[in-house]
């Protein structure tokens, strides 16, 4: 593996001058020779705010932003980048290999990632076609107080905090104890039968986590409930025919804890908290009855919250920069879910303006540009076309450490807002109709990254001022009229 500088890489710079401040503004074109734009597969900023890495195709740039110059090209695709806290490596997964790279000198180091798998310390046996607790390891999840104890018979199974019981009547030693096993820190379900007992009322059904390392026979104290001592870097993939949630140490590959969600399904939409302690999944439920937010705490794995949704979809999902608000963007909406409370607590609707009566040159349907207002009763609705919108409006949703809230959407228009005011921080009107693939502020606030069609940008949003929605020029020349049918047909705009 080496350095490599893209062939079809085309780099602008330009900065322009306001007349209250400098506003800096880098854009970097990602292009095959065929003209279509190359997929960018993930994007990170270092924790200074000073370096943004991005992979696009085969290959990784590392960006200097306060030059707005790539520094240093690294050929690999990695799904999956992160940071050390100190910012001289940068952790990359990629589809069958992990990667350390130090970013001063370029020299990749060695790093082996493994699987960490666990047991909950049950050591079982075979006798008079049952199959029994033989003993129990000391100080792993199965001895944590008096749930069992050896001689009690094993009933029934499932993988997971609710999965489907499975009876194991029948079942081989070998097949019960490699069911026992699994990715550290994963729960299961185990229905059994206490030594002595008889009957169904006499069963009882507990969940265990799987803590003692099978290798050593050390239990993980790192992932034990009631001790959050994690890594202050986490990189996070899916793993397992479960499709897992595992997270690694970034600074040494090493997993150090495994999620799966309880009510909805494993693959969705997902956020970490600013601080890394907490991790929000949007999915489907299980039951298929809507959608849902599950926020987890990661060090316990305990579930703090479980927050249905009213929308039938969703696009992207953050946190606010106090570690608890969950944003939440849907088809038309932005859903600010609370996990203290598990509810929504509010919602900020996206609409299209539409457009003045004396507009002859318009038909009375067009869409004009788009923005965002809260349904808060005082702010009033008149300036959004009430119902929903007939267009998927969210694209992609940022929140800054300032809770600034970045929404990019399906044409590549991008507003920024004040969380806690609704006012209009920033208006960023798309040069081209693609939507918003990308969207992140840096750690610091300074920053905005969005990919669109094609072209990286690098937004001073500090300097940036709200503009007047009223007098703002439509962010494309085209407008959009819905037909009969529901479907958008394009219009010129005179």
């Amino acid at each position: 593996m080496g350095f490599w500088l893209p062939m079809y890489l085309n780099l602008t710079l330009f900065m322009t001058l306001g007349v209250e401040a400098q506003h800096v503004h880098h854009s970097f074109r990602y292009h095959t020779s065929y003209g279509s734009h190359e997929e960018m597969r993930a994007l990170a900023f270092s924790p200074d705010s000073r370096q943004l890495a991005v992979s696009v195709s085969n290959h990784v740039d590392l960006i200097d932003l306060q030059e707005g110059e790539i520094v240093r090209e690294y050929r690999g695709n990695p799904f999956s980048l992160g940071y050390t806290q100190d910012g001289k490596r940068l952790y990359m997964i990629l589809e069958r290999d992990t990667l350390l790279l130090d970013v001063q000198s370029g020299v990749v180091v060695p790093s082996r990632y493994e699987s960490v798998m666990s047991s909950p310390g049950i050591n079982v046996e075979e006798r008079n076609g049952k199959l029994l607790i033989k003993s129990l390891a000391r100080g792993s999840s199965a001895d944590s107080g008096e749930m069992l104890q050896p001689g009690d018979e094993l009933l029934a199974f499932s993988e997971g905090q609710n999965g489907k019981m499975e009876r194991i009547t029948g079942w081989s030693l070998k097949s019960m104890t490699e069911a026992l096993q699994g990715y550290s820190g994963t729960f299961f379900r185990l229905t059994v039968m206490p030594k002595g007992r008889f009957g169904a009322k006499n069963e009882k059904t507990l969940v265990l986590r799987r803590t003692t390392e099978i290798a050593t026979g050390r239990t993980r104290t790192t992932t034990t409930p009631g001790q959050p001592s994690l890594p202050k870097s986490l990189a996070r993939c899916m793993i397992g025919t479960r499709n897992w949630h595992e997270f690694r140490d970034v600074a040494t590959g090493k997993a150090v804890a495994h999620l799966e969600t309880i009510d909805i399904n494993n693959v969705g939409q997902y956020a970490l908290s600013p601080d890394q302690t907490r991790f929000a999944v949007v999915a489907r439920k299980k039951d298929g009855q809507g959608n849902a937010v599950e926020v987890y705490d990661l060090a316990s794995q305990e579930r703090l919250a479980f927050i249905p949704l009213a929308p039938s979809s969703f696009f992207d999902i953050t946190f606010a920069a106090d570690n608890n608000r969950v944003l939440v963007g849907t088809w038309d909406t932005i859903e600010v879910c609370d996990t203290d409370k598990g509810e929504v607590v509010s919602q900020m609707t996206l609409g299209y303006q539409l457009p003045t009566k004396d507009s002859s040159s318009r038909s009375s349907g067009a869409i004009g540009h788009q923005l965002m207002n809260s349904v808060r009763e005082e702010l009033g609705v008149d300036s959004w076309a009430g119902g929903n919108s007939p267009l998927p409006l969210v694209s992609k949703v940022a929140v800054s450490k300032r809770n600034h809230v970045a929404v990019g959407d399906q044409n590549g228009n991008i507003r920024v807002w004040d969380l806690e005011s609704d006012s209009l921080v920033a208006s960023i009107p798309a040069e081209q109709e693609e939507p918003v693939w990308h969207l992140q502020f840096s750690p610091d606030g300074r920053w905005l990254a969005y990919y669109v069609g094609g072209t990286l940008h690098l937004e001073d949003v500090s300097t940036m001022s709200a503009k007047n929605e009223a007098s703002e020029t439509p962010p494309s020349d085209e407008s959009r009229n819905i037909n009969a049918q529901g479907q958008a047909s394009v219009v010129p705009v005179n």
